[in-house]
């Protein structure tokens, strides 16, 4: 890959897109044009470093492209934060909560994954800080 293009009758350096393009463009037709067929085992993923996704994947090892997903740790995480919080659960249907298990978060309000993670907030919802009751009985 060159990093220099002609323009006119100079050699002007190309530009981070230009580059960027020209990359992602070569990647796509490596994979396209591989067999997939030395994988590693299952590893974890991961969004950035040190968050895992929850996922499994097998990667291919020649042109990197993910091959196999196994989603079922998050699904059996899922299932496990429904059953030990069925109090912040019996207000959904049947099929929200399947929706849950097997996609994220996507089709559960965002109220009930705060409620479910057990942390005691000091601040109210309008921002201001909670008052606390003082015992004055003896």
């Amino acid at each position: 890959m060159k990093i220099r293009k002609k323009v006119g009758r100079y050699n002007k350096l190309k530009s981070y897109d230009d580059l960027q393009t020209e990359f992602e463009l070569a990647i796509s037709k490596i994979q396209e044009a591989c067999k997939h067929k030395d994988v590693t085992d299952w590893v974890p993923e991961y969004w950035a470093v040190a968050h895992s996704t929850g996922r499994q994947v097998k990667i291919c090892k020649h042109c990197r492209k993910i091959v196999e997903i196994d989603d079922s740790v998050m699904q059996n995480w899922r299932k496990e934060q429904i059953k030990n919080n069925p109090k912040y659960w019996e207000k959904f249907s049947e099929k929200q909560k399947n929706d849950w298990i097997k996609k994220g978060s996507c089709s559960v309000p965002k109220g009930v994954l705060k409620e479910m993670s057990n942390k005691k907030t000091t601040r109210s919802q309008n921002g201001r800080k909670r008052k606390k009751e003082v015992n004055t009985k003896g």
